[in-house]
């Protein structure tokens, strides 16, 4: 019985416990590792996302599988990327990158719940990674936050829950976000018009009037 996978720095390996189910000793994921991402997901301190996606790199078949998933069309231009030299200067006041749950209450009170995948600084406080290049972030170690903050509406309290992740909410959350506006071309092209819209808004003269 396969209990867990985790991605370690020698690569995806899957966590079988003994006899007694206490103690538990690691097998290398072999080449198709498609089998396994229903398998609870654990990362081991210190892994990468360039970690990561290595691994998915190297098994065909899990790439192509996330390709579609996860509506990433140019996963295969993300992990070419992995080959440039990482650059920290933008992301050096970054701590880490984070896959944590979101979660959804509709108003015909069907519950819903996704995993996200944001960068953190040193204080804690969360951004969105995505438009940069790869290059600048894949050197972040990435981490798993299991709670799930459920909010109720009708009395404005909530709760949190521990809840796992498995391989595929691991992988989805990662190649979904990276992909959100398209290849690394398009991410580029989107940061240099946000870029230009700020700077044009900053140089704009003052508004003055009510906008109805």
């Amino acid at each position: 019985m396969i209990d867990s996978v985790r991605f370690t720095k020698k690569g995806l390996v899957i966590i079988r416990p003994d006899r007694n189910g206490k103690d538990v000793f690691e097998e290398q994921v072999g080449a198709d590792a498609v089998s396994l991402l229903r398998c609870t997901c654990e990362i081991e301190e210190g892994v990468t996302l360039a970690d990561v996606m290595t691994e998915v790199k190297h098994r065909l078949s899990l790439t192509d599988l996330m390709r579609r998933y996860s509506w990433c069309r140019t996963i295969r231009v993300f992990h070419k990327a992995l080959n440039k030299p990482f650059d920290k200067s933008r992301t050096s006041d970054l701590s880490h990158l984070l896959i944590e749950w979101n979660s959804h209450i509709a108003p015909d009170r069907n519950f819903v719940m996704w995993p996200t995948f944001v960068a953190v600084d040193g204080s804690g406080e969360k951004f969105g990674i995505d438009m940069h290049p790869l290059e600048t972030y894949a050197w972040l170690p990435v981490r798993l936050n299991k709670a799930l903050r459920i909010d109720n509406h009708e009395s404005h309290g909530h709760f949190e829950v521990m809840t796992d992740f498995t391989l595929l909410d691991v992988l989805d959350a990662l190649y979904w976000r990276i992909s959100f506006h398209g290849g690394p071309k398009e991410n580029a092209q989107f940061l240099e018009q946000l870029n230009a819209t700020i700077a044009a808004l900053k140089n704009s003269e003052p508004f003055e009037g009510t906008v109805h």
